[in-house]
């Protein structure tokens, strides 16, 4: 069993109804460790708390981990400090319907940028931070993520 690591990404189960739709996951935080506390935790962007810290597994569905292949301790640690710097930003919910005419758009041409923050965009932009972009997309979803060549499940 592995052991979760600053940068590690969790991915949260989509709910019943968005899985009937195909969506595997449904949220996407970064794992840092919390010297204050001793414990490694989780920050993320939560639509009523903006980008936040929170305990590992508070999270109503179940999660999976996931780290960044080829990537080292140090990046970790910058991808997670870089969410880290953006502790109180506010949730957007227009990035997230950003996310989903995302196709539509770049099939006329047309680019969609993040202009707030949401979960999986916030997990993607810390990791292009540390030098390691998740994904192609400046809006992934956590779906992306997971499947990203970049990224692997952990069993943990």
């Amino acid at each position: 069993m592995s052991e979760i690591r600053p940068g590690h990404l969790f991915l949260v189960h989509a709910p019943w109804y968005l899985r009937m739709l195909g969506v595997i996951y449904s949220h996407a935080a970064i794992a840092f460790e919390d010297k204050e506390q001793g414990e490694v935790r989780s920050v993320e962007a939560v639509p009523n708390g903006g980008v936040s810290r929170h305990d590992i597994g508070w999270w109503a569905e179940p999660f999976d981990v996931y780290e960044v292949l080829g990537t080292t301790l140090e990046q970790g640690e910058a991808a997670a400090a870089a969410a880290l710097a953006r502790e109180g930003e506010a949730y957007t919910y227009s990035d997230i319907l950003r996310i989903l005419v995302r196709r539509f758009l770049e099939l006329l041409g047309l680019r969609a940028v993040a202009t707030q923050v949401v979960c999986s965009p916030l997990v993607d932009q810390s990791w292009r931070a540390a030098g390691q972009p998740l994904t192609e997309h400046e809006l992934p979803t956590p779906d992306e993520i997971a499947q990203s060549p970049v990224t692997c499940q952990l069993p943990i």
